[in-house]
């Protein structure tokens, strides 16, 4: 209190204190009422305790030994005033201003040991996450997570750890025009994770759910949404990662991810598909515009693979909308069909991207309004070097385009009209 946490305040242009501190040097350190505050300003951060247990001799001999770190009831804070300032501010400035002193390179030698490491638990209890947007005239915006808990128990080398949090979100939206709008969920999950005796990631399982369980104003059509993460994944192999979205129980699409990869290597071929989603999701977005997305359904399938260590990336897919129909203050578009298929690789060595293939169609009433063919592969810079990309040219041709047609999103400065266009974009 006398000597650390002055120099500590000091080095971050704030005050930081305790109300009481047990230092047992050899095995056990409690930190009572700690709060960070920068002058004038809201305090940041506040946690009720810290505890830490441990055993220093083995942590001197390189098993990095802890019985036990709590944090309880700890309050983060980021208050920002009208004039965009905030209380976070002052630390950032003086941090910034205390640059840490450059690091020599470590001399070579032989490849270390792999640390050890024997977490017996970690919690995290009735943690509050606040950031709250203050506008003149008092309104404010706040985006909380409270009451978090966060559990990891059994972390060490070559051994199963089990992660668990749980945690309230609440978003308020106060603006000085526009839509009020508050939003309050659920979150909670719970994951395995293992470690290989160098303490390389193992296989990590679980899952994350996220129900919303009020939602008025700007948010009331996200009323009973969720959420559902499911994870399956190895060293080699991303078994499964799925997003599943759903509103009072029922299927509204997903989103997956799966196939082999190696994150050591950054090697693999995931395949990611987008589908199932129709009028019932769309319409959660597109409700604060006036938005009725009718009979339309999306569908996507891509193919990305990653080689030579993540610097040459391929991807492949195609992307699917059906039976586009949009109402939209009391007028409907007709009814639209597009599709997208495209190939590119992205090769960070040679810094060239080549987009291969790229075509676009789209149909109304079963005529083509829309047709666009790549010629050729088409080489594009990812640096400043523009030479020997080759000749490629991109064809698109726009037929009968009825303006009138289009007018919920063109507004009344166009009422009517035709338009037709065959355009050629050559790269040379």
């Amino acid at each position: 209190k006398g000597v650390i946490l002055p120099r500590v305040g000091k080095m971050l242009d704030a005050s930081v204190t305790i109300s009481d501190a047990s230092i047992h040097p050899f095995s056990a350190i409690t930190l009572r009422d700690l709060k960070v505050q920068a002058a004038g300003k809201e305090p940041l951060a506040t946690v009720a305790e810290v505890r830490l247990h441990y055993h220093l001799w083995d942590i001197i001999g390189g098993n990095i030994h802890v019985d036990e770190i709590a944090v309880v009831s700890p309050t983060i804070e980021l208050v920002q005033a009208p004039d965009g300032s905030s209380n976070l501010d002052p630390i950032l400035k003086a941090l910034q201003g205390n640059p840490a002193a450059e690091k020599k390179p470590a001399p070579a030698n032989a490849p270390a040991k792999p640390l050890k490491v024997e977490l017996t638990k970690l919690t995290i209890s009735n943690a509050n996450l606040r950031q709250i947007k203050n506008y003149a005239g008092g309104r404010r915006d706040l985006i909380e997570v409270t009451n978090l808990n966060v559990t990891l128990d059994d972390l060490k080398n070559g051994g199963t750890a089990k992660l668990a949090l749980d945690a309230g979100v609440r978003l308020e939206n106060n603006p000085p025009t526009g839509t009020n709008g508050l939003l309050a969920a659920t979150l909670k999950g719970n994951f395995s994770l293992s470690l290989g005796s160098d303490l390389k990631p193992g296989p990590v399982n679980g899952g994350l759910n996220l129900d919303v369980s009020q939602a008025r104003g700007a948010f009331s059509d996200l009323n009973a949404f969720g959420i559902a993460l499911a994870c399956d994944i190895t060293p080699s192999d991303i078994k499964q990662v799925a997003l599943h979205f759903q509103k009072a129980g029922e299927p509204l699409g997903e989103l997956t991810i799966a196939g082999p990869f190696d994150a050591n290597k950054l090697e693999g071929k995931l395949t990611v598909a987008l589908s199932g989603i129709d009028k019932r999701l769309l319409n959660l977005v597109g409700a604060q515009s006036g938005i009725d997305f009718g009979t339309t359904t999306i569908n996507s399938t891509n193919v990305i693979e990653l080689a030579k260590a993540g610097a040459l990336i391929t991807a492949t897919g195609q992307f699917n909308l059906n039976k586009l129909l949009v109402t939209r203050a009391g007028q409907t578009t007709p009814t639209l069909d597009f599709s997208a298929a495209y190939s590119a690789t992205a090769d960070r060595a040679a810094q060239v991207a080549t987009l291969s293939r790229l075509s676009l169609d789209a149909t109304q009433n079963e005529a083509s309004l829309l047709d666009a063919q790549l010629s050729n592969p088409m080489s594009l810079p990812l640096s400043g070097n523009t030479s020997n990309l080759g000749d490629a040219a991109l064809y698109l041709v726009v037929t009968n385009l009825n303006l009138a047609d289009w007018k919920p999103f063109l507004g009344d400065a166009v009422t009517a009209g035709n338009v037709g266009v065959k355009l050629k974009v050559s790269s040379l």
